[in-house]
């Protein structure tokens, strides 16, 4: 797993963190050195603790470290967002300058770097589509870019213009060619519908005036179908993408609702201390 701080990225095996009976213990390496150093203490009477083998690059030369377990410490400061590729061992971090930095995990320095032509606006969202192929971003100028998950891949291959104030996050429904927006317009149409194999003049298929004071994140279920938003004043919208209508419309917080989760099985939908069925 990859965690960060406000002055690095953190990059972490968790495979022994999840053994039962073993407690974990992180202690600093060498002052110069990118490494946390993670101890196992072993409490399940004699059971030997997995040991890794890896080589990390950095630019000066490549370092052979055999122990339990590591973290690579990465000097990255401004990170906003951060995406996991579903397949390979690959992370981007998104970042308030409206850069895109594609990692791999293991490695010390970033493959490739991405950003939006123009004036950039900080990051406010990543995604990978569902097969990986492809990632976007949405940032504070109220666009969204698209690339192909290549380290050749500088520029993007589509440009949306969604919202006229901000973008806050998007999903992409179920192809990697068809996505949903929200974000704050002046014209309150705050979550489109895009499919961008269409003209750029004909790809915004579907705009809905929800959530007065803007959307701030989706979330989309394939098994339902259904595109779930939550707004700057707690209200959540539930849309049906077959029939591209609002569904359903309900308050659910007092203010800002900033992560939506749904659980594939159950078809229930968390917030932070709110939890509903569909």
């Amino acid at each position: 797993m990859v965690v960060s701080t406000p002055k690095e990225l953190l990059e972490l095996d968790i495979k022994t963190c999840l053994e039962r009976d073993i407690g974990v213990k992180i202690e600093e390496g060498e002052e110069e050195s990118p490494f946390l150093i993670i101890s196992a203490d072993d409490k399940a009477g004699g059971k030997t603790p997995h040991v890794l083998n890896s080589q990390i690059s950095n630019a000066d030369s490549t370092t052979s470290i055999d122990s339990f377990n590591q973290v690579l410490k990465r000097p990255e400061h401004g990170v906003r967002c951060i995406q996991a590729h579903s397949d390979l061992p690959l992370y981007i971090t998104g970042h308030t300058d409206g850069y895109v930095k594609l990692w791999e995990f293991g490695y010390f320095h970033h493959l490739a770097k991405y950003s939006l032509p123009g004036n950039r606006g900080r990051i406010t969202s990543l995604h990978f589509g569902p097969l990986g192929a492809k990632f976007g971003l949405s940032d504070a100028n109220g666009v969204i870019g698209l690339w192909h998950t290549t380290v050749n891949a500088k520029s993007p291959f589509c440009v949306l213009s969604c919202h006229d104030r901000s973008a806050r996050d998007f999903a992409f429904l179920g192809s990697a060619s068809v996505l949903a927006s929200v974000g704050s317009s002046s014209n309150n149409r705050n979550v489109v519908l895009w499919d961008t194999l269409l003209p750029p003049s004909e790809c915004a298929i579907k705009k809905f005036q929800a959530h007065e004071l803007g959307a701030m994140v989706c979330e989309y279920s394939p098994s339902r179908q259904v595109l779930i938003t939550g707004g700057n004043k707690g209200d959540i919208c539930i849309f049906d993408i077959r029939q591209r209508k609002l569904q359903h419309f309900f308050n659910g917080h007092g203010s800002a609702v900033r992560s939506i989760c749904i659980t594939p099985k159950r078809g229930a939908l968390h917030n932070r201390k709110c939890r509903w069925r569909d």
